[in-house]
């Protein structure tokens, strides 16, 4: 429901997601890149596409945890293999 508030631009229902998942989007970005640097910088980056992109996250089955720490693992492989 999170998500699909988010996708029609709630910013509390954003805040919600954000503060439920952040840490696990950062610890899956830490474990990828092992920098603290980089970690942040993917973080960031995993929840401004989520931010930008709720409405197609919204399409899939899966919950909103596994759609938003996918999109964390593939910005985080990608962050580390531009590096």
């Amino acid at each position: 429901m999170m998500l699909d508030e988010t996708a029609h631009g709630n910013e509390l229902a954003f805040s919600c997601l954000f503060d439920e998942l952040a840490t696990q989007t950062y610890t899956v970005s830490m474990r990828i890149l092992g920098s603290r640097g980089k970690a942040d910088i993917a973080t960031l980056q995993t929840w401004l596409w989520v931010w930008q992109h709720a409405a197609s996250l919204n399409q899939t089955p899966s919950s909103a945890r596994e759609k938003i720490l996918t999109v964390a693992l593939n910005i985080s492989r990608s962050v580390n293999s531009t590096e």
